[in-house]
């Protein structure tokens, strides 16, 4: 066999080996991707849940002891969001009302230091 149809045949079966670990990996990296979505659908039920089981105790002065800290650390971040959303909007307005006003300037100011 010639050097050349040597090297042919390595480089075929090399081909074909490279061909077959691209595959698998591809194939690895759908069922990975599978994984994930299928967490990432677990994640948004566990949320789900969650969400529900504060609303359940939101206004209840009964909460499990489990869950206790939780359901007060949620409401005091919903009133920061809402005291935050507030003076958003107020300087927005104020933004609003006073856009437009022209600035005056006192050069008269400027010119006794000179």
């Amino acid at each position: 066999m010639s050097t050349f149809e040597s090297f042919g045949r390595k480089a075929g079966h090399a081909a074909n080996r490279i061909i077959k670990k691209s595959s698998d990996l591809l194939e690895s990296g759908k069922v990975k991707l599978s994984v994930t979505r299928e967490q990432h659908l677990i994640d948004e039920a566990f949320y789900k849940i969650g969400e529900k089981i504060f609303k359940a105790y939101e206004f209840e002065e009964d909460v499990p002891a489990e869950i206790a800290a939780e359901v007060a650390e949620i409401k005091e971040r919903k009133e920061l969001i809402s005291r935050l959303s507030t003076k958003v909007t107020e300087e927005e307005e104020e933004d609003a009302e006073n856009f437009g006003e022209e600035v005056i300037i006192d050069i008269t100011e400027d010119e006794d230091k000179e």
